[in-house]
């Protein structure tokens, strides 16, 4: 299947086997107006606020299925979307939401309910699911009746294959670029629905439910405008209907708001290797740092001899992790203790950057293990051998620590609400303007207080591998165009892990 793109990013056609599907769009608004197959003209229909009402249901390159009807809420949620197919009786499908937005219940018309108790729990025609996560992302479900399931994922943190608790592979699926099935089997009787970059599809509908909006794999663009725009300063995010800056390849995006890749790729430097020449490294370093994976993975496989590569990150959803994992070719390791350089049994360690091993300047460490390597020496720093001890790779994997992650906290106020609360947590973002008080400046930063929530505080507690550029009493700032400070409409941003939230709906 291949694709072709006009000078600012919008999809003209898309073709597979010698059948060809052409796309054409309102100049003005990116609105996508007709998409022509088989030589019929196929029309798209919105509403005011510029949502998807009325549209075809396209298969491949050259195929309709099916014609979609969409009625929307308020807060231009999808609450109904009836099928239509010729021959066949049409399939209507309600959705319904919580005050926050979230779905809580899908009733497809004569086939069934599902019922979301959080992202944890589903009941699915009186069966229920539980969803076991690692690191942001779904690894394994326990369906009442199946027992436990596996899921392994792809780069991307799609769904590829799903095990039994025997190893017996129960699903395999793979997935065209912008999330079509490519093909799919399974023998069991509750399928996944959680499939493309770990989203839930609605089978009813061919849609996948992104939270914030819904996404039509077969045309590669979300049926809604994006009520945010993430970033000003990127010409591929001022689309409000593009699908990860057309890009679907590297790019991720778990909320419907926010495309995840490179806004990362500043905390997936590469910092060392182990073993290879000083060029090596530095030519490996870059690979890894600009996700080119594969040619780096290459690279690694014939120059390099146990190399290991370190990370400022604790965050398994990083790029760099997420690429080299799904290669199969690397396990993480953590030594994210405070000044921790490992240094490999019987071998020097060359770190690329000399400062990231020096106490202080940097946390948050990890490091993937190319080969049969099953333990390593480590100390305060290579070149001084200090405080040296063996740890095996599996105990070391499994006593992280978090000297160098800093833990901060925000307490309720005007501008860290429950609302606000549920957002940080769910997108794992915290944004910050320019400060009031506290701090002069006309440069938009991250404001919160230094150390844990206290007993009794209404607020939130949360990690983050930013180091602040700069403190007041019991205050930290993070100003943009500090490291790891993104920079989106004029507003501050670093990413966060939300590790208490003891905010409450009652109390406001």
């Amino acid at each position: 299947m291949a694709w072709t793109y006009d000078s600012i990013g919008n999809i003209l056609s898309k073709s597979q086997d010698g059948s060809s599907m052409t796309y054409a769009y309102n100049s003005v608004t990116h609105k996508l107006d007709t998409v022509t197959a088989g030589g019929t003209a196929y029309n798209y229909s919105y509403d005011a606020n510029g949502n998807i009402t009325a549209c075809p249901k396209l298969e491949g390159a050259s195929s309709i299925s099916a014609t979609l009807a969409i009625a929307y809420n308020v807060d231009n949620m999808p609450t109904q979307v009836v099928k239509s197919e010729s021959g066949q009786p049409d399939v209507t499908t309600n959705f319904y939401y919580d005050g926050n937005g979230a779905r809580v219940r899908k009733e497809v018309v004569g086939e069934g309910t599902t019922f979301y108790a959080s992202q944890y729990y589903e009941v699915k025609n009186g069966v229920a699911t539980k969803y076991i996560f690692g690191a942001d992302r779904r690894i394994a479900k326990i369906t009442d009746g199946e027992g436990i399931q596996y899921f392994s994922k792809d780069h991307l943190g799609s769904s590829t294959v799903v095990t039994d608790d025997s190893g017996a592979v129960v699903e395999q699926a793979d997935y065209r670029p912008f999330g079509e099935d490519r093909f799919y089997t399974g023998t069991v009787a509750t399928p996944t629905p959680y499939k493309y970059t770990d989203q839930e599809l609605d089978e009813s509908t061919g849609l996948y439910n992104y939270d914030a909006r819904h996404y039509d794999p077969a045309i590669g663009r979300f049926i809604s405008p994006d009520s945010l725009i993430p970033n000003l300063y990127d010409p591929q995010q001022l689309n409000p209907y593009a699908y990860c800056r057309n890009n679907p390849l590297i790019y991720v995006d778990p909320s419907g708001h926010y495309t995840v890749g490179d806004i990362d790729a500043s905390h997936d430097a590469c910092l060392g290797f182990f073993g290879g020449s000083v060029d090596d490294i530095g030519r490996l370093s870059s690979l890894w740092s600009n996700n080119r994976t594969e040619e780096a993975y290459t690279s690694t496989n014939t120059n390099l001899s146990k190399p290991l590569v370190l990370v400022s990150t604790l965050e398994q959803t990083r790029p760099m992790w997420q690429a080299a994992s799904a290669f199969g070719v690397a396990d993480l390791i953590g030594i994210a203790a405070r000044s921790v350089l490992p240094q490999a049994v019987g071998l020097a360690v060359q770190p690329h950057l000399e400062e990231y091993a020096e106490k202080n300047k940097h946390g948050g460490l990890q490091g993937w293990v190319f080969g049969p390597l099953e333990s390593y020496l480590f100390g305060d720093k290579a070149k001084e051998a200090q405080n040296q001890t063996t740890e095996t790779i599996a105990q070391e994997a499994t006593q992280e620590k978090t000297d160098d992650i800093g833990v901060y906290h925000r307490i309720k106020s005007d501008t860290q609400t429950f609302v606000d609360a549920m957002m940080i947590q769910k997108t794992g973002e915290l944004w910050g303007g320019i400060p009031h008080n506290g701090k002069n400046t006309d440069i938009p930063c991250v404001k919160a207080y230094t150390g844990p929530l206290l007993e009794g505080q209404i607020g939130i507690e949360f990690t983050t591998s930013v180091k602040p550029d700069s403190y007041h009493p019991n205050t930290a700032y993070w100003s943009a165009g500090n490291p790891g400070v993104q920079v989106r409409g004029g507003y501050a941003v670093i990413n966060v892990t939300v590790t208490k939230n003891t905010h409450s709906i009652l109390d406001y």
